[in-house]
C-alpha cells in the first residue's frame, strides 16, 4: 500500500470519530460554579472576620473599664460576677449608656421579675446589640416617653451578652419591687436561642445568690401585668416552664 493511500484511509478514520465541542453554555456553566464557589469562599472569611471582630470589641469594650461601679451614673452594680457571667455582661459604660435624669432605689430582696421584648429588629453582633441598646434608651428617653433612663434593668441580646441597664439596684418609676429583663427583638415572630435563655437563667441565679433576688421570687410576662402581647409568644411558652413562673393577671406587683 502507498503512503499517499495510507494517509487517505487515516484522514477518512479521523473523519468518524465523534469530535467532542464546548458549547457556550457549557462555558458559562463553567464560570457560574467558578463564581459560586469564590462567593461562598469570601462569605467564609467574612463571617471569621466579622466574628473575630465582635470578639474584639466586647474586649476592648471591657477593659476600657473594668470597674463594675459606674461612677458617673450614681449607679451601684452587683461585684464579683461568677466566671460563667463575667464575659457576658455588658455593663452601662461598655455600651456608651447615657447617664439617668434621677434615680429610684429598689427594695432588696426584689420579688417579681417582669419578662418582656423590646419589639425592635433582632440583633446577633456585638455591634449591633450595642446599636439596639442606644436607640432604646434614646426612645425611652426622648419624646413623649421622658423617662430618666431606659426602662429595662437588663436587657439580653442575640450574641448571648446581657446589657446592663438599670441594673440590680435601680427602679422602674414606682415598680420598686419588680426587675423588668427584656429580649431584644419581636417574639411574636422571632425565635430565642439557647445562648439567650442559658445567660438570662444564670442572671436569675446570679440575683438569688447575692441576695438582689428573694429565693421565692415570681416571674411573669409583661402580658400579665398589662394589656399588651409583649413579650411575644415565642418568649411566653418558653418562661412558662421555669421554675418561678406564675400564671394570672397581675395589676399590681407588691
Amino acid at each position: 500500500m502507498e503512503l499517499a493511500e495510507l494517509a487517505i484511509m487515516a484522514t477518512e478514520e479521523n473523519k468518524k470519530r465523534p469530535v467532542i465541542r464546548f458549547k457556550k453554555t457549557h462555558y458559562f456553566a463553567v464560570v457560574v460554579l467558578l463564581l459560586i464557589t469564590i462567593i461562598l469562599i469570601l462569605s467564609f472569611i467574612l463571617a471569621l472576620f466579622s466574628r473575630s471582630c465582635g470578639t474584639s470589641e466586647i474586649s476592648s469594650a471591657k477593659n476600657s473599664n473594668t470597674s463594675v461601679s459606674i461612677e458617673q451614673d450614681n449607679v451601684t452594680l452587683p461585684l464579683r460576677l461568677p466566671p460563667d457571667l463575667q464575659n457576658f455582661v455588658i455593663e452601662r459604660n461598655a455600651w456608651r449608656g447615657k447617664a439617668p435624669t434621677s434615680t429610684k432605689p429598689l427594695h432588696h430582696p426584689i420579688r417579681w421579675v417582669v419578662i418582656s421584648h423590646t419589639v425592635t429588629p433582632l440583633c446577633h453582633t456585638f455591634r449591633t446589640c450595642v446599636r439596639r441598646v442606644q436607640s432604646v434608651q434614646n426612645y425611652h428617653t426622648s419624646g413623649t416617653n421622658k423617662m430618666s433612663d431606659i426602662r429595662y434593668n437588663f436587657l439580653v441580646g442575640g450574641d448571648g451578652n446581657v446589657y446592663v441597664g438599670r441594673g440590680w439596684d435601680v427602679a422602674y418609676s414606682n415598680h420598686d419591687s419588680s426587675i423588668e429583663i427584656t429580649f431584644i427583638g419581636n417574639y411574636i415572630f422571632d425565635q430565642l436561642t439557647t445562648n439567650m435563655t442559658d445567660v438570662t437563667k444564670k442572671l436569675l441565679d446570679y440575683g438569688v445568690k447575692s441576695g438582689k433576688l428573694s429565693e421565692e421570687y415570681k416571674l411573669v410576662g409583661h402580658n400579665q401585668t398589662a394589656a399588651t402581647q409583649s413579650p411575644g409568644r415565642n418568649v411566653f411558652r418558653e418562661i412558662k416552664t421555669w421554675p418561678h413562673f406564675v400564671p394570672g393577671k397581675f395589676s399590681v406587683l407588691s
